[in-house]
């Protein structure tokens, strides 16, 4: 902190998370495990931003990045059952974090 260094916080959303809006789109059932999971996280993150908030500490949610990916017709995540994010997926990841520190800056 003394010499000039910021903290702030990655949000980094689960592949299902991402995928979510979409799938209701795509699947006539949505499976009761993927709704599970994807309403658990959702909790968490509320849980996790309000304790951020509440200490002071920035959080960049890069959800709304990844999900544009998903509008451009751009895959954030590999077609696989691998949960890590792709090379696009990174990149959005990136671009927001570098948005979020132009906002943050002192």
């Amino acid at each position: 902190k003394e010499l000039g260094a910021r903290f702030l916080v990655v949000c980094i959303p689960t592949k299902e998370l991402v995928y979510w809006e979409m799938a209701g789109d795509v699947l006539a059932d949505v499976p009761e495990a993927y709704r599970f999971l994807v309403e658990s996280e959702e909790k968490m993150w509320v849980s996790t931003r309000a304790a951020l908030e509440a200490q002071g500490i920035p959080c960049v949610d890069t959800l709304d990045g990844l999900r544009a990916c998903l509008a451009r017709e751009c895959a954030p995540y590999f077609h696989t059952a691998n949960g890590h994010p792709s090379p696009i997926g990174h990149q959005a990841i990136a671009e927001t974090v570098a948005r979020a520190l132009r906002e943050h800056a002192p």
